[in-house]
């Protein structure tokens, strides 16, 4: 349950900022907005302040949210006599109408980039050799376990610190670094290899895994590692490492988009089990909160850099569709029909909800 309210506020607040930057920018603009709801209908609570335009609704379905601006679907007031005529989003200049469109995906960059620095300000992981600041309560972690592996079968996971190490049956050392671990794998010609565990979670377990030889004939337990501990930095440096981290972060997530697309043009089958959707996403934020603060502000940017890029894409019903439509018409010169508009934007909505639906299946399947 705790995990469901933590995914339920993390979404929330992304959602928030990202339909807050419409609304701020529309509102700047002078486009009226009639309504700013927190999740998809049915309605649960509504407010309308006194001489506010704008109803303010609480509704079920907690998977987003949305801002009503009149005009968005094509309409317009011809109506010169009218207090509202010539506040249609459509009324408005392409640049104003593209402008509202950004901003939701540059609200998510700077939530993304506040969190960053927040999470650097608290104490984030980082590597040892880390040229941001200095690195302390260093340890050998777990980054990667092979699927399969004797690493996975033994209960060894990522996030997961060797505290001690050796033979089974024998002393284990408690001078653990990534050498140290390789050297005992190889050594074990006979025996199991031994792991004192800290969870991410701070309890402290022990495994005992058999290494599988290779082709080559080494030893392996099927983990990736690397020497990590805690990074914390003052205000100004935590600023500048939260810029940094965002930008990186950003190149990776159009980087990783552009391959999952150009894998699913070229028939990759496996590029859909690459997706997480929200059942896998509240997953991952239940293990974020379970390694503290930092893990998690981190995680909440990754998501929102990653709703940020989504919405960029050139696709009906995204923000970067509706992009695409003002900019057709500003070269055009005239709008483009209101019915086309609403079919083609229809269509990618149904296209959305069905990919929504198969990749909540397969998260099911994950984790059953």
């Amino acid at each position: 349950m705790t995990t469901i309210l933590i995914f339920i506020a993390v979404l929330a607040l992304l959602v928030f900022v990202h339909e807050f930057g419409h609304f701020t920018v529309a509102k700047w603009f002078g486009m009226r907005v009639d309504e700013f709801g927190l999740g998809f209908p049915p309605r649960a609570a509504s407010f309308k302040p006194e001489n506010s335009e704008t109803t303010y609704t609480l509704n079920w379905l907690p998977l987003g949210g949305f801002v009503k601006i009149f005009g968005e679907n094509g309409q317009t007031n011809d109506d010169q006599d009218d207090p509202h005529h010539g506040r249609s989003f459509q009324d408005k200049p392409w640049y104003a109408q593209v402008a509202v469109l950004v901003a939701g995906v540059l609200m998510n960059m700077f939530l993304a980039f506040l969190l960053l620095s927040l999470s650097y300000m608290v104490g984030t992981l980082a590597l040892s050799d880390s040229e941001a600041g200095e690195v302390t309560d260093t340890g050998v972690i777990i980054t990667q376990v092979l699927p399969d592996s004797p690493a996975e079968m033994a209960g060894l996971e990522p996030g997961d610190t060797i505290s001690r190490i050796g033979l089974a049956g024998g002393s284990s050392t408690a001078t653990v670094t990534p050498a140290v671990v390789q050297q005992t794998v190889e050594q074990a010609t006979g025996s199991a290899v031994f792991f004192v565990l800290k969870k991410s979670d701070s309890a402290t377990s022990s495994a005992t895994a058999t290494p599988a030889i290779t082709s080559s004939g080494r030893r392996q337990v099927g983990i990736a590692m690397a020497e990590a501990g805690t990074l914390k930095l003052a205000f100004f440096p935590a600023v500048a490492e939260g810029a940094r981290a965002t930008v990186s972060l950003t190149e990776q997530t159009v980087a990783g988009f552009y391959n999952l697309l150009s894998d699913a043009i070229a028939g990759g089958g496996e590029s859909l089990s690459q997706v997480a959707g929200p059942v896998g996403i509240a997953d991952l934020v239940g293990d974020a909160a379970d390694r503290g603060l930092a893990a998690l502000f981190s995680f909440m940017a990754l998501i929102s850099i990653n709703l940020a890029v989504l919405n960029l894409l050139p696709f009906p019903a995204l923000d970067g569709g509706r992009i695409v439509f003002s900019i057709i018409e500003a070269i055009r010169g005239k709008q483009i029909p209101p019915k086309i508009a609403t079919y083609v934007n229809g269509l990618g909505m149904i296209l959305l909800l069905i990919l929504m639906v198969l990749v909540t299946y397969q998260d099911i399947v994950r984790l059953i």
